[in-house]
């Protein structure tokens, strides 16, 4: 599901990781993003795994939000 950070007003797609925590990953792509998406699923790799991904690559919204440390631990 795509919305807008209730901070920045940034467009996240809201995913989940393989533990099922929520996780906000920004909707645009980013050519050294560290993140694949696996239909809703984030799946955040390792360096081996990036060096040899060709596909679509994003980031975590909290790497790249000016007001991610207010909500660090907090969960809606």
């Amino acid at each position: 599901m795509t919305t807008r950070c209730f901070s920045c007003d940034g467009r996240v797609i809201w995913t989940t990781t393989k533990n099922g925590n929520k996780m906000p990953v920004n909707q645009d792509p980013v050519p050294n993003g560290n993140i694949r998406l696996d239909g809703n699923m984030a799946v955040v790799m390792t360096q081996e795994e990036m060096a040899s991904y060709a596909g679509t690559r994003y980031i975590s919204h909290h790497a790249v939000c000016p007001k991610a440390k207010d909500w660090r631990g907090k969960h809606r």
